[in-house]
């Protein structure tokens, strides 16, 4: 039986993916020339090491699964991120291996599996003798009251001999029940046409005043801040379309691959160190930041965005880098008025680089 710890799925899927790149004849020099990634990353990639690693977060795992599968010829490689999802769940068996090399599918007893039978057996044996029980407690109810006994068992001449008395009775309720129902349709017929009256009365059949006309000019003026920081960070579509922008202790950037490929894109977050990102083109990484976040290089490949708002990467400082303070972020807020960008692959509060 295969192994069901959390590992064993992980460790199941990159060597499918590892005996699929040997099938194919794809070697791993092949790999890293072509994703620009270490053969150390590579490395600890196939081994499954690098799930243990937190610097490499879901979506740079993503990224590196999915132009793995690319390369060794899974098609579309996109499929490759099901599997991978199911491997970080503890949810995969060998399922690579079925649809790209045609092995038989593991039978894998997953352990939420054996307990929840375990339960299945055990409430079984519980019940196994419930008929009985249940016509013993009747009995016994019935030994002990005399009156609930009649309750469980009825006698058809009394109640051939009764019929008159009880068709009466249940004639009798039925009567009695329609008349609070009959009432209650009367006063409503009546309090609507009041208010029906009410309202033709009020109206006295004139037509409501027409609202005075505003050319679109002067509503956007009157809408639009009067004034505008100098130094403040310009947004891509400013507007009054959406909620203010909220920012918290902790502020959100994203950086959207969406034209292309982004090769170690480097960022500064507060006081640590400057370091590359790799970005597959169409996903996306979220770097979280409290003061200050410093981007340079490859602007021309993603698109920024600060708590899901489209953020422009101009202009830029005499080292050619895009530096966002908090001061800076916290005018350019009070004047934004975007909805949050609903393109996005990830939204900013779920994935974010540690």
């Amino acid at each position: 039986m295969p192994d069901t710890a959390p590992e064993a799925s992980i460790q199941r899927f990159v060597h499918d993916l590892t005996r699929i790149r040997d099938a194919r004849d794809v070697s791993r020099d092949d790999i890293q020339e072509a994703t620009r990634v270490s053969d150390d990353v590579l490395e600890d990639f196939e081994s499954g090491s690098l799930f243990e690693r937190t610097s490499f977060n879901q979506v740079y795992l993503r990224s590196l699964a999915k132009s793995y599968a690319r390369l060794i010829g899974v098609t579309p490689p996109e499929r490759v991120l099901k599997h991978l999802q199911a491997a970080l769940n503890n949810r995969y068996a060998n399922e690579l291996a079925v649809e790209e090399l045609d092995e038989e599918p593991l039978s894998v007893e997953w352990p939420e599996e054996k307990e929840k039978a375990a339960k299945e057996e055990g409430t079984t044996a519980e019940t196994g003798g419930g008929g009985t029980a249940s016509s013993l407690t009747e009995a016994d109810t019935k030994a002990d009251n005399p009156k609930s006994a009649r309750r469980w068992t009825s006698s058809p001449d009394a109640t051939a001999g009764d019929g008159g008395k009880a068709n009466s009775a249940s004639g009798g309720a039925f009567h009695v029940a329609w008349q609070p129902v009959v009432i209650g349709l009367v006063i409503l017929l009546i309090v609507g046409g009041g208010i029906f009256g009410l309202v033709m009365l009020s109206g006295n059949g004139e037509a409501a005043p027409d609202e005075p006309d505003v050319d679109e000019e002067t509503a956007a003026e009157a809408v639009a801040p009067t004034t505008e920081p100098d130094d403040a960070p310009e947004s891509l579509d400013d507007g009054p379309d959406g909620p203010p922008v909220q920012l918290g202790a902790t502020i959100h950037a994203t950086i959207w691959a969406d034209g292309g490929n982004v090769d170690g894109v480097r960022v500064q977050r507060d006081n640590d160190l400057r370091r590359p990102y790799w970005v597959e083109e169409g996903d996306a990484v979220v770097l979280p930041f409290q003061e200050r976040i410093v981007i340079e290089g490859q602007f021309d490949q993603f698109t920024l965005f600060i708590e899901e708002r489209p953020m422009s990467l101009e202009p830029l400082d005499a080292q050619g880098r895009r530096v966002l303070s908090r001061t800076d972020l916290e005018a350019w807020a009070d004047t934004t008025r975007t909805s949050p960008a609903s393109e996005l692959p990830v939204p900013a509060d779920t994935l974010r680089i540690p």
